[in-house]
Parts: C-alpha cells; sequence; structure tokens
C-alpha cells in the first residue's frame, strides 16, 4: 500500500512538473512575441523617408476631423494616454527619433466606414506642406452601423514646414 501511495505520488510531482514547465514555455513565447511586435514598429518608424502610415485603428480617433502635428516625444506620449485608457492592454507607443522624424495623426471623425483614410503629400513649398487624402474604395456593409473613430499615424522626416490638410468641397 505505502509503495503504491509512493508511485501516485511520484506520478503527481511529474505532471505537475510537466504543466509547470509548459507554462514557463507559454509566458516565454508570450513575451517574444510581443518584443518582436514592438521592434518592428520601430523598425518601420527608423526606416521611414517619407510620410509612411505606422499604426491605425478603429477606436481613438477625435470625433471630428482632424490632422495633428507632433513634434515632441510628451505629445506624442499624451495622444497614447488618451486613446488607452479605455484598453487593456493598450498600443506601445512607437520609438520616434524627434531630432529627426515627426508625426502626422490623422483622425477621420466619427465615421461608419471603418477604414482610415490615406495621406499623400499633395504639395510643397519653402514654408509649407499640404497633405490629401485619399479615400479607399470599400464595399460598405449595408447592416454595419458601428460608429468607429479611426485615427492612423504617420511617419515622416522633421520638417520646419507648415503641415496643411488638403480639403475637398
Amino acid at each position: 500500500m505505502k509503495r503504491h501511495i509512493n508511485q501516485v505520488i511520484k506520478v503527481r510531482i511529474n505532471l505537475f512538473m510537466k504543466y509547470i514547465t509548459l507554462l514557463i514555455l507559454l509566458i516565454a513565447v508570450g513575451c517574444k512575441n510581443q518584443k518582436n511586435a514592438l521592434d518592428n514598429t520601430a523598425n518601420a518608424v527608423e526606416d521611414s523617408e517619407e510620410l509612411n502610415l505606422v499604426l491605425s485603428d478603429n477606436y481613438g480617433g477625435t470625433e471630428t476631423p482632424e490632422l495633428m502635428v507632433i513634434r515632441e516625444e510628451a505629445a506624442l506620449n499624451s495622444f497614447f494616454s488618451r486613446i488607452n485608457k479605455t484598453r487593456k492592454p493598450g498600443i506601445p507607443v512607437p520609438e520616434v527619433d524627434f531630432s529627426k522624424k515627426m508625426v502626422l495623426v490623422y483622425c477621420s471623425g466619427k465615421t461608419t466606414a471603418g477604414t482610415v483614410p490615406n495621406l499623400y503629400t499633395t504639395s510643397e513649398t519653402d514654408d509649407r506642406m499640404t497633405v490629401g487624402i485619399k479615400n479607399q474604395q470599400t464595399e460598405k456593409d449595408a447592416s454595419s452601423t458601428a460608429i468607429v473613430m479611426p485615427f492612423g499615424l504617420y511617419v515622416m522626416a522633421l520638417t520646419d514646414k507648415e503641415v496643411v490638410l488638403e480639403t475637398h468641397k
């Protein structure tokens, strides 16, 4: 009887150790995947020379269309603290070298279309850069009535020029 109890205890200890090992592996893989996602975002920011979309999401923008020009880290952190208030976990703040780059955040306002229009440079003068909006053609689902406030975060080379959003009426 005592021998049988010892065998049961050994089996349970082995099973417990296997579960602990599996749990540690899952945690390690999960942490590595988050690190890779952060590294990919950082690489996208570092490699951008023109106006490049780094991040977009359907929730977190403003109620009205707006273009924000961010030239300092504190303003970028402030924007992300606002959009991450209701997110757990929050979207990580991309690392941007503000001595070489600047950030444009375009919020398209309240809409039922779940896409962020693409920004592109339309014209440039010595003191002004005009940015236009390229709307993507999407098949709108008639049953979709969800109101979203999408935003897109673009990174470009640092400039002292005034950045203006071109509006088509």
